[in-house]
């Protein structure tokens, strides 16, 4: 029930700052799962630094490639699911406690809007929108 909440705030918060600034906050999704994981400040972290290494990693591809519409999406789906999983496997051989990223496709789907909005307005509004999800889960849910 959570996550559920979490993520219905967070849906309209997003809708509320992309009608009103025009402006997404990583994708419609992302503020509602970083609201529930919050007290894990080190999963965000990690969820931010793959997603900016997944940006880059596809600023480089598209030197080569011509990418656009869903074969583009999907592409930085898949380089951020790739990363994510790459750096869990990593992290888990080398310590007890690793740090997980948020989800599979969190990290690509903020890389995606990172390279199409730039990285402080995505990080800035991604940040207001996930405080505001989480204040609506301490309100409602108490966590």
């Amino acid at each position: 029930m959570t996550l559920a909440i979490a993520l219905g705030v967070g849906l309209v918060a997003s809708l509320l700052l992309a009608e009103l600034l025009a402006i997404a906050p990583g994708g419609y999704i992302v503020p509602g799962y970083l609201a529930v994981t919050l007290n894990h400040p080190e999963r965000v972290v990690v969820t931010v630094l793959i997603s900016a290494a997944t940006m880059l990693l596809m600023k480089a591809v598209g030197r080569f490639v011509i990418l656009y519409g869903m074969r583009r999406f999907v592409l930085f789906l898949l380089v951020g699911f790739t990363l994510g999983v790459a750096y869990t496997a990593v992290a888990a051989h080398v310590s007890n406690d690793a740090v997980e990223a948020i989800g599979f496709v969190v990290p690509g789907l903020i890389a995606l809007w990172m390279e199409k909005q730039g990285s402080l307005v995505t990080l800035g509004s991604m940040t207001i929108v996930t405080v505001i999800a989480r204040l609506a889960l301490l309100l409602v849910v108490r966590i």
